[in-house]
C-alpha cells in the first residue's frame, strides 16, 4: 500500500502521522484506507512569541488530502484574548525520483539526482480550521467541525482572517489541511514537501 507520511516536531515533543490512501494516478490502484496517528505535542504560544512546527507532507494522489492537528494554548498574560494566525515558511519541495512511467512522461526530470525539485508545491493547497476535539483527542482530529476550513493565501492566514481566538490559558485544536486538487498532473507522483508551520497570536483590540 502506498504511504503518506507527515512528521511534525513541536517544542518538547514529536509526532508521527502515517496515512494509507487510495491512489488515483494511472498506475496506482490501491483501494484501502488506514489511518494511524500519534498526535502532536501541545504548542504554547502567546502574543510576541510564535510557535514553529516542522512538518513533511507528500505522496498524495489528486483529490486526496491529509490533516495535521495541533493543540494550541494561549500561554500569555492573564485576561489577554488573542486571534490566531498560521503561516507556512521554509517550504522545500522534494522529488522522490520517478515512481512510474506516467510520472516520467509528465516530468522527464524526475529521475535526476536533485531531491529538492519535486512538483508537490506547484499544486498543493492549504487550509486551516478549528476542531472541537479536546487536548486528549486532538491528535486524532481530521476535520474542522466547528466552522469549516479556510484557505491560506500565499501560504498564510492572518489572525484577523482565521476566525480562531484563544482566551488567556485557553487551548484549542487547530487543524491544518494539505490537499492536492484533482487537476494535479502525474508529475507530482511520489513527490513531497517540507515546511515550518508558524503559529502566531495577535491581541484583540
Amino acid at each position: 500500500m502506498k504511504k503518506i507520511v507527515l512528521i511534525s516536531a513541536a517544542m518538547g515533543g514529536a509526532a508521527l502521522v502515517a496515512f494509507g490512501a487510495s491512489g488515483t494516478f494511472a498506475e496506482l490502484t490501491d483501494t484501502s484506507t488506514n489511518t494511524v496517528n500519534a498526535g502532536a505535542s501541545t504548542l504554547s504560544v502567546w502574543v510576541g512569541h510564535d510557535a514553529s512546527v516542522a512538518a513533511h507532507a507528500g505522496n498524495l494522489a489528486p483529490g486526496e488530502s491529509v490533516v495535521l492537528p495541533y493543540y494550541v494554548k494561549n500561554a500569555g498574560s492573564t485576561n489577554v484574548t488573542a486571534n490566531l494566525g498560521v503561516a507556512l515558511k521554509n517550504v522545500v519541495n522534494h522529488e522522490n525520483k520517478c515512481s512510474s512511467t506516467s510520472e516520467l512522461s509528465a516530468d522527464p526530470t524526475c529521475n535526476g539526482d536533485d531531491q529538492n525539485t519535486g512538483n508537490f508545491g506547484e499544486f498543493a493547497e492549504y487550509q486551516v480550521g478549528l476542531s472541537s476535539a479536546s487536548e486528549a483527542t486532538c491528535a486524532s482530529a481530521t476535520d474542522a467541525n466547528l466552522f469549516g476550513f479556510k484557505p491560506l493565501t500565499d501560504l498564510a492566514i492572518t489572525p484577523a482572517q482565521s476566525g480562531i481566538s484563544l482566551k488567556a490559558d485557553e487551548g484549542r485544536c487547530v487543524v491544518l489541511k494539505v490537499s492536492l486538487p484533482k487537476n494535479a498532473t502525474d508529475a507530482v507522483q511520489g513527490d513531497s514537501e517540507s515546511f515550518d508551520a508558524v503559529v502566531t497570536l495577535q491581541q484583540q483590540v
